[in-house]
């Protein structure tokens, strides 16, 4: 199948996935009414600096945040008793993976990414059983403040979108769709 672009920040999405597994199911549904992906949180953010409003570096420095001023920290919420993941990880927010992973103390959370959410076997997180807790946090090695504004947003953080990317977005989905599409463009607000 082919892809649909985000009606937001044009970022494309197999349009097979979106419906089976790619999003969760009320990701999905927001996405296929063009109120955004995972990759712009629904509209609110730059995705070129995840809402930071700075510019990521052309060529990173930082081995925690790649230049990009934040960071995926997470944190494992149950484990089995007795294991060594209970032992090593257990309410720890960590970044990075094995064998390079560091523990943050105190992670400062971008704004706008508070809530959390979980998922099950991180991959190589130890024995990877348990719920991992994930957030977006900056740089605990102050890359963030280093770096210049954003250009795509002009260090708003915030997502400004055309118009037009809500008619090239209900396009494609129009093309990868067996549905009705005065269904779809009803669904968009488009009609």
């Amino acid at each position: 199948m082919a892809d649909i672009r985000c009606a937001k920040c044009l970022e494309p999405w197999d349009a097979y996935g979106v419906r089976h597994g790619e999003m969760t199911e009320r990701e999905s549904e927001l996405f296929l009414r063009g109120e955004g992906c995972p990759c712009c949180n629904f509209g609110r953010d730059c995705p070129n600096c995840m809402g930071t409003g700075k510019e990521p570096e052309e060529y990173p420095s930082c081995e925690h945040c790649y230049g990009k001023g934040y960071m995926n920290v997470r944190r494992l919420l149950n484990a089995a008793p007795g294991t060594s993941d209970e032992q090593l990880y257990l309410n720890r927010w960590i970044v990075g993976y094995e064998p390079n992973m560091v523990e943050i103390a105190g992670p400062q959370f971008l704004p706008g990414h508070e809530a959390s959410y979980y998922r099950c076997c991180l991959e190589r997180l130890g024995e990877g059983a348990g719920r991992v807790e994930q957030r977006w946090a900056y740089c605990d090695r102050g890359c963030h403040d280093l770096l210049d504004p954003c250009t795509r947003c002009g260090g708003t953080g915030r997502l400004d979108p055309d118009e037009d990317d809500q008619l090239a977005a209900a396009r494609d989905e129009l093309d990868a769709s067996d549905e009705d599409p005065a269904l779809i463009l009803q669904r968009r607000g488009l009609l």
